[in-house]
């Protein structure tokens, strides 16, 4: 450097005012600015951000950043950074965040404030308090899950103080997780059976068309352990879907199982879609929902949580790890998107309908013009042509034997992907008949010209009837000619559906109501149908008191503390209302428990079975647990929601000394006693509740007196 331009950088040195963390030195060859004292070590700096920050909960999961700094200002809170927590694979916001404040000072300031977040108070929690809550309850929870468990708390230690905490609630979840949502799994290993410990039975089918297993979702805890429990005693597949693994083991693992019962683990997480792999659902028919957000009491619980579970005294409660609306909304929003394919539509699985005038473009005519026929068919689209003038399909031609002919057929173009019908029983045809004999043929392959299997149906003159065509009676054929290799109709791959008149029926044989000249079949519809009568597939475990917050005259202080402390809770009770309304929505064969007070007493105490969501009381697990999986086997409880208590008073325990028969409830009985109605919510509807009827009746009511 010139002499000229040190002397300019004396001159500015001299004349800027120094920070007074920085140092002048005047040291030859030229002058020095350095740091009065050094910089805090990494960790020294991630301590003192921590204690500045403050942990702070529950905001909506469709929370933004932008919105949630806003709050903060507008409630004069100084900051210098908000830290959402965020899933770590999904990135799904986890509704909490860490709000670092400028001091010390303010983050005990804003410790006092009472602040709410679209009407749910907010909990304030200092950074390194939840860090040393966290620590403590892994180390009370590795006593009970082993080594696996113990290896994730030395990692959770070691971690430093200033990481994103997903890393914190996540990780316990285990390693199963982890490696099941990366993919690094084989389907084969995302199913791992742990009932019986010689592995599935010969003979017992696990996957595929012909399975048959119940899901039990939340299989861990109070009442899906008992769900669990029940159906492996019926001898049923059960696929149990846990979070923890090592729990599952500990818990499930001594369970007893009749011949054919299975009990099977899939490691997901419901509020996680990523990690739910459609592999894990294979053969899945029927699902027991008892997942729920875990609560505990603010001063803490026992490792098995005896506080909780024991449903009598009261404790003040908080919600801990993920949301009410990630576990109660979101989550069964989640489940209901893997399965509801797979338990199948209550209306049935809509194959072809006539949507529009180009639904009848997916069909192309087969006659027998192929083999020097002369007859002429197509698909065509009347718009008025159906029951009350509504839009139907017609299969219309003219069918002539010259020329060794004799057929006319429509077939639809192949479906992309193909279809999976296996949760079906077979397929459903509305149609108005002319009393002739017709064909439906599936083909599992995209082939042009390959197997169909085919199934005959007969049609009244002149009437609109529903044909039922269970899969089971399919014939493979080949150009009409029947197939006995033992070949048979997979429903899970359904490539192309075909509809055909024809002189034959098979093997040569005549078809007895055939005829030629002018045809026409008219179809409202085409679509796979469940086995009847149909039972509820999907039971879901909620509460009694979802509809009554905010419910119009509703004292909040004679409500269970549920109702009192809803908002406090993150909105508990709204979002499992949203849950159940999700399920309600969906189109499956459902039922709704909703239980009072869950209580570990003994099962066979005398109940009181409700709607209109106005019950108060307790019941033990026991009893939810047996009415859960009676209920799969309840046609009559399909589009049913019902609270459910013991008439024991709630300050009474109930031994079960005048319970011989605890466990063999005649639950059909006390189902269709209590006089249930389908569609009765007990909801709040434009200000109105609805009580015992049901929600439609009153919403027609409403708009008449408008």
């Amino acid at each position: 450097m010139t002499a000229t331009r040190d002397s300019h950088l004396h001159t500015c040195l001299r004349t800027v005012p120094m920070h007074p963390m920085l140092l002048m030195m005047m040291l030859p060859p030229q002058p020095q600015v350095k740091r009065a004292t050094p910089l805090p070590s990494a960790k020294e700096a991630a301590r003192a951000v921590d204690s500045r920050s403050l942990y702070v909960r529950p905001f909506p999961m469709t929370a933004t950043l932008d919105d949630i700094q806003n709050f903060f200002l507008e409630n004069g809170i100084e900051y210098n950074a908000v830290r959402v927590r965020r899933h770590v694979r999904s990135k799904d916001f986890k509704g909490s965040l860490f709000l670092e404040c400028t001091s010390p000072q303010e983050s005990d300031r804003v410790m006092t404030l009472k602040l709410e977040y679209e009407g749910a108070p907010l909990r304030f929690e200092k950074k390194q308090a939840y860090l040393a809550r966290k620590i403590a309850e892994r180390k009370a929870k590795s006593a009970a899950t082993g080594q696996q468990e113990q290896l994730t708390l030395a990692m959770l230690e070691e971690m430093d103080s200033d990481c994103e905490i997903p890393a914190l609630t996540e990780i316990n979840r285990n390693v199963d997780l982890a490696a099941v949502a990366a993919g690094q799994q084989q389907q084969q290993s995302s199913i791992m059976t742990l009932l019986p410990a010689t592995g599935v039975p010969m003979g017992v089918v696990t996957s595929g068309s012909n399975a048959d297993v119940v899901l039990v979702t939340g299989a861990t805890g109070g009442v899906g352990k008992r769900v669990v429990q029940r159906l492996l005693q019926k001898g049923r597949v059960v696929r149990a879907l846990v979070r923890d693994v090592n729990k599952a083991k500990q818990l499930l693992g001594n369970l007893p199982v009749v011949p054919g019962a299975v009990l099977q683990l899939i490691a997901a997480d419901i509020t996680q879609k990523q990690t739910l792999l459609p592999e894990m659902f294979d053969g899945v028919r029927e699902v027991i929902s008892c997942s729920a957000v875990k609560v505990q009491p603010k001063e803490g619980d026992t490792p098995d949580r005896q506080k909780y579970y024991q449903g009598i005294k009261f404790y003040d409660p908080e919600i801990i790890e993920n949301t009410p609306e990630a576990v109660e909304y979101r989550g069964i929003q989640n489940l209901l998107d893997v399965v509801k394919e797979r338990i199948g539509f209550e209306d049935g699985k809509v194959i072809l309908s006539p949507t529009d005038a180009d639904s009848a473009d997916r069909w192309g005519a087969l006659d027998d013009v192929v083999m020097g026929g002369v007859s002429e068919s197509s698909m065509v689209f009347d718009r008025t042509g159906g029951e009350g003038g509504a839009a139907v399909l017609v299969f219309r031609g003219i069918v002539r034997t010259e020329n060794s002919g004799g057929f006319v057929s429509v077939r639809c173009k192949n479906f992309q992907p193909v279809l999976d019908l296996s949760a079906y029983e077979g397929i459903q045809l509305r149609v108005k008949g002319n009393g002739l004999r017709y064909k439906m043929i599936i083909r599992s392959d995209t082939n042009w010209d390959g197997i169909g299997y085919c199934r005959s149906f007969d049609t009244t003159d002149g009437e609109w009837q529903d044909i039922f065509l269970p899969f089971s009676e399919f014939i493979p054929t080949f150009r009409a000619r029947t197939l006995r290799d033992g070949t048979t109709l997979n429903p899970a791959s359904v490539a192309s559906v075909q509809l055909m008149l024809s002189k034959f029926e098979y093997d040569g044989e005549l078809n007895p109501k055939f005829k030629t000249g002018f045809m026409e079949l008219p179809i409202a519809s085409i679509k796979g149908y469940l086995k009847k009568p149909v039972a509820p597939k999907f039971i879901h475990v909620s509460s009694a008191g979802v509809t009554r917050p905010n419910r119009p005259g509703i004292n909040v202080d004679q409500e269970p503390p549920a109702v009192k402390l809803n908002d406090a809770l993150g909105g508990l009770l709204t979002y499992k209302l949203a849950g159940e309304d999700a399920i309600r929505q969906s189109g499956v064969p459902y039922a709704v428990v909703r239980p009072c007070a869950l209580t570990e007493e003994p099962a066979g105490a005398p109940l009181e079975i409700a709607q209109g969501d106005n019950i108060k009381g307790k019941i033990s697990r026991e009893d939810v647990a047996d009415l859960c999986v009676s209920l799969l086997n309840q046609p009559s409880a399909v589009g049913l929601t019902f609270e459910i208590k013991s008439t024991i008073p709630f300050s009474q325990p109930w031994q079960g000394a005048d319970s011989a028969a605890a466990g063999s409830r005649d639950w059909g009985s006390e189902l269709s006693a209590a006089g249930l109605k389908r569609g009765v919510t007990g909801k709040t509807v434009n200000g109105v509740y609805t009580g015992k009827e049901p929600e439609s009746e009153a919403l027609k009511k409403q708009t008449a007196t408008v």
